[in-house]
């Protein structure tokens, strides 16, 4: 006769797995919207006035015969890009030094 522990062990294995993911692509969305936040409140307004006068164009938008690039946007996305890479980064390495432990 199998025990409790050895007749649910699959099933309570798929189910823990199964909430993990789900915590963690939730966990993953509410940081995704702190690093918009950040960025769009904090970063780019800092970073806005600099660039305004770097670039003497009160759009950010520079413009060939063909195409229109808003540099503010490319900014943006390339700020949110390394923010993320870098908490992922965070992540890994603190979850691969706890699980060595």
């Amino acid at each position: 006769m199998k025990t409790f522990k050895q007749a649910y062990t699959k099933e309570i294995y798929i189910v823990t797995k199964g909430l993990s993911v789900a915590l963690g692509v939730v966990l993953a969305n509410n940081i995704l919207s702190l690093i918009n936040t950040l960025i769009d409140s904090i970063i780019m307004p800092t970073l806005r006035p600099v660039l305004k006068s770097y670039f003497k164009d009160h759009d950010l938008v520079f413009k060939t015969k063909y195409i229109t690039y808003h540099l503010d946007d490319l900014i943006k996305a390339i700020i949110k890009f390394i923010v993320v890479l870098l908490i992922i980064f965070l992540a890994l390495k603190v979850g691969i030094r706890l699980n060595s432990k």
